[in-house]
């Protein structure tokens, strides 16, 4: 769990606490909060360091999530 300093500015006058922090590696990520990071990258991509890229980033991963179907390898009988 976080603290209230580990509160963050995205939105200008919206201030957001994390309530985890999380390893985003392995986390079962929700298709909606892939979808609102796009949103919140695609109104804020100008203020961060390789914004634009951030922004790319999220929609391919929010459009695989959601079109593409993960496979279980051993479904693919390599």
């Amino acid at each position: 769990m976080t603290n209230d300093d580990d509160s963050i500015d995205i939105i200008p006058g919206i201030q957001y606490h994390s309530k985890i922090h999380v390893d985003y590696l392995s986390h079962d990520w929700k298709n909606e909060n892939v979808w609102i990071s796009w949103k919140v990258m695609t109104k804020q991509k100008k203020i961060f360091d390789n914004g634009i890229r951030l922004e790319n980033a999220s929609w391919r991963v929010w459009a695989k999530q959601k079109y593409l179907k993960t496979l279980n390898p051993k479904e693919l009988n390599w």
